[in-house]
């Protein structure tokens, strides 16, 4: 957790917003250094100290920035699209906040599945099972 792995965020809705403004990165090893989305009203945003750059700049951003790993906060079918091109890019770990399962085709990756209604589904079974541990 000692060393800043580059990484960047694709999906700058609501979720990507909360996830780049909020999460203290690199005190859990990384640097987000960019942020993409396809929304005309969102490029040019800024969260943080980062400005939304239009997913079409992707290809050259990483040639030049070489980021490890990337947070996926985009629909399912976008995430079966860029993970090709996001792996062709030299990314080898995903935050994946989407219901694709990148493992299915890319088994050469590291991903961390965040599922939200999962981890609501289980609070509510703890909460009514009488185990809130």
């Amino acid at each position: 957790l000692d060393k800043a792995t580059p990484m960047i965020l694709l999906g700058a809705g609501n979720l990507g917003r909360a996830i780049a403004a909020h999460i203290d990165f690199e005190s859990k090893g990384f640097e987000l250094i960019g942020i993409f989305d396809s929304s005309p009203e969102t490029v040019g945003e800024k969260i943080g100290n980062l400005k939304v750059s239009d997913i079409s700049s992707l290809e050259e951003f990483c040639r030049e920035n070489h980021p490890v790993g990337a947070i996926l906060c985009i629909p399912k079918e976008a995430a079966a699209r860029e993970t090709d091109r996001l792996i062709d890019l030299g990314i080898r770990a995903f935050w994946n906040f989407t219901h694709y399962d990148l493992k299915i085709n890319h088994k050469d990756v590291a991903v961390e599945n965040v599922h939200l209604g999962d981890s609501l589904a289980t609070l509510s079974y703890r909460l009514n099972s009488g185990n809130e541990e």
